[in-house]
């Protein structure tokens, strides 16, 4: 509805990142009409760096606790971006409690993604396995390409964002995903 509300007809590009690329992919499957084209960036999907859904849910509360003091202590790697928000450990509680998304996205879910899809990863990360960038290779049905981000780890947007910027408007803006198999140049 917000998206219909936002935007009429018009499909977008989504980008997700990180755990938000698990949300990306659910959002691309559920509602192919809304997207022209996905990327995935360090996308959690083909794994995830927790553990199983049932344990995720029983250690929602010691997990939110820990997350709390390291950000209280300045001890999480990129804090500014969520950790001053309002209701973030609500949300963080609430998603671990819920056992994660690995209960809904993983290769069978992915295997049905319709959309063109780039692939960025930090060819350092060190959050998910720079193999799942290849998983996604093989399990999305278009799969356009993967681009490994030099001098990135798990948040190639912050470490190296000339790189991801150009590689992300060549493919949000190319006639023909499959023409541009250029590298963007590093900055």
């Amino acid at each position: 509805a917000f998206w219909k509300r936002q935007l009429g007809d018009t499909k977008v590009t989504l980008l997700g990142a990180s755990l938000g690329g698990a949300v990306a992919l659910d959002f691309a499957a559920t509602h192919p009409e809304c997207v022209d084209r996905l990327i995935l960036m360090d996308a959690g999907g083909e794994s995830y760096a927790q553990p199983d859904p049932f344990l995720t849910s029983l250690a929602a509360d010691p997990v939110t606790n820990l997350f709390q003091w390291r950000a209280t202590n300045g001890l999480l790697p990129y804090p500014h971006v969520w950790a001053k928000e309002e209701g973030w450990r609500q949300a963080l509680q609430a998603y671990l409690r819920s056992g994660g998304y690995q209960n809904r996205v993983s290769e069978p879910l992915i295997r049905t993604v319709p959309q063109p899809t780039l692939v960025l990863w930090g060819e350092e990360d060190d959050v998910l396995p720079v193999e799942d960038a290849f998983k996604y290779q093989e399990h999305l049905p278009d799969c356009v390409r993967v681009e490994l981000i030099p001098d990135a780890q798990h948040a190639p947007a912050l470490e190296n964002p000339a790189y991801v910027a150009d590689a992300i408007v060549r493919f949000a803006t190319a006639a023909d995903v499959r023409e541009d198999t250029r590298q963007p140049q590093p900055a």
